[in-house]
């Protein structure tokens, strides 16, 4: 069982490689990929969460296409609650609490 992390991590790394995606140097849970347009895609990895960031919505949705061909993954749509951080968010502002974690959930 401890090879079960090192076994995803390296194929999760070789499936992103494979579609552009660089691993950032600094940070080794995040990636990044630019698209010819200049337009940058951020994906984050916590064991088995994966969170994309960009300005545009075109590239998310077509590596989250794509990795439903080749993970069993669940779209959660727009992120509410990541490792113990709430995430709300209105037009203008993304806000981030820590309530429920300093509560005990």
């Amino acid at each position: 069982m401890k090879q079960v992390p090192y076994a995803w991590n390296t194929h999760i790394d070789s499936y992103f490689q494979k579609f552009g995606v660089q691993k950032c140097p600094y940070k080794h849970a995040v990636y990044m990929k630019q698209s010819k347009k200049g337009d940058i895609l951020f994906e984050s990895l916590c064991v088995d969460d994966l969170i994309f960031s960009e300005y545009y919505s075109s590239m998310v949705e077509e590596i989250k296409k794509s990795m439903i061909y080749e993970f069993a993954m669940t779209d959660m749509d727009l992120m509410s609650y990541y490792i113990g951080i709430e995430v709300s968010r209105n037009d203008e502002n993304i806000f981030i609490c820590q309530k429920k974690y300093i509560m005990g959930f």
